[in-house]
């Protein structure tokens, strides 16, 4: 039989396109027909201003939309393999036919579930569901999980039920709003323990092998300091000002022309402050950032590296120390 890959539909032979178009338009009569049926219901020429009209053509759309969603859902599911017994293993057989009427994102709708059940140990199964993701409650998917985002972010359910509401056309009960809440919350929980236990069983070692090894103990950073005072003139007062520079030391070293070891100075940071020196030095090795080249220093700073820091330095006032 010919294809019709060229009119857009690659795979298809004439007669599915055919059939396909058929079913489509079988559903949209239906569609009519109940938005038909429900002008009346929600007649939206009788809002009295905007909002209202858009209300009302929102809830009668939710009609069309049911509709839409029971053709196409049931379709999806009408070629689903009989089931096998998650108990014995044994081949499961056609019990009934049942039906439910989850509220959804765009509209309320009515789906026929095939009920398999194990003869040998009693077990039931209703792939439709598994297949669809719909689970114990009222509302589909979809919309427990806008239900769910906007009960954790309203503090009362009863809130959180109005303005689902208001933004979906749809009513819902806050008792209805807590479960789904709950529910989305065990489903967290039980995601967040499965994570952690595969993480476990990643970092757990192999039967027999050796814990790894922790990394040493990283020794305290090595500091230079160099200290020296002048004079400056602040708040109309000639005040004792203390200069200095610190540096961190290591943890790179290099050897000198007599064979000792000495340890390369890192960023600078010059600070001033007329604040004791007690006070100014721990300030400034707090905030070593990187400001001129490294300079050399030796065996751990015991012969410290003097800058000539003899200037002037005005303006400080009580701010205390700053980075030059």
């Amino acid at each position: 039989m010919a294809s019709v890959a060229d009119e857009g539909v690659a795979g298809k032979t004439a007669e599915q396109v055919e059939q396909d178009r058929r079913w489509r338009e079988r559903i949209v009569a239906e569609v009519a027909n109940a938005l038909l049926a429900g002008w009346d219901q929600f007649a939206p020429e009788g809002g009295t201003d905007l909002e209202e009209i858009e209300q009302r053509v929102q809830r009668l759309l939710r009609l069309g939309g049911g509709v839409i969603v029971e053709h196409v859902a049931e379709g999806a599911v009408g070629n689903l393999p009989r089931p096998v017994c998650a108990g014995c293993g044994k081949q499961m057989e056609v019990a009934c036919r049942r039906a439910r009427e989850p509220e959804g994102l765009v509209g309320r709708y009515r789906l026929q579930r095939t009920v398999y059940v194990c003869r040998h140990c009693d077990r039931t199964a209703v792939p439709a569901d598994e297949f669809w993701g719909l689970g114990p409650g009222t509302l589909s998917p979809a919309l427990s999980r806008v239900v769910a985002a906007a009960a954790a972010e309203i503090p009362s359910f009863a809130q959180a039920a109005a303005t689902t509401g208001e933004t979906l056309g749809v009513k819902l009960d806050p008792s209805t709003v807590a479960l789904t809440s709950e529910a989305a919350g065990a489903v967290a929980e039980q995601d967040r323990q499965a994570a952690v236990a595969a993480l476990k069983e990643e970092l757990q070692p192999a039967a027999g092998a050796a814990p790894p090894a922790l990394p040493p103990p990283a020794e305290p950073p090595t500091f230079l300091l160099s200290v020296d005072a002048t004079k400056a003139n602040a708040d109309k007062q000639w005040r004792d000002v203390k200069v200095g520079v610190v540096a961190t030391l290591g943890p790179q070293s290099r050897p000198q022309a007599d064979g000792r070891m000495t340890l390369v100075a890192g960023p600078h940071r010059y600070v001033a402050g007329i604040e004791p020196t007690a006070d100014t030095l721990p300030t400034a090795r707090s905030g070593v950032v990187p400001r001129l080249p490294a300079q050399r220093a030796t065996d751990r700073g015991r012969r410290s590296v003097h800058l000539e820091l003899h200037r002037e330095v005005g303006g400080l006032g009580d701010q205390g120390p700053r980075g030059c």
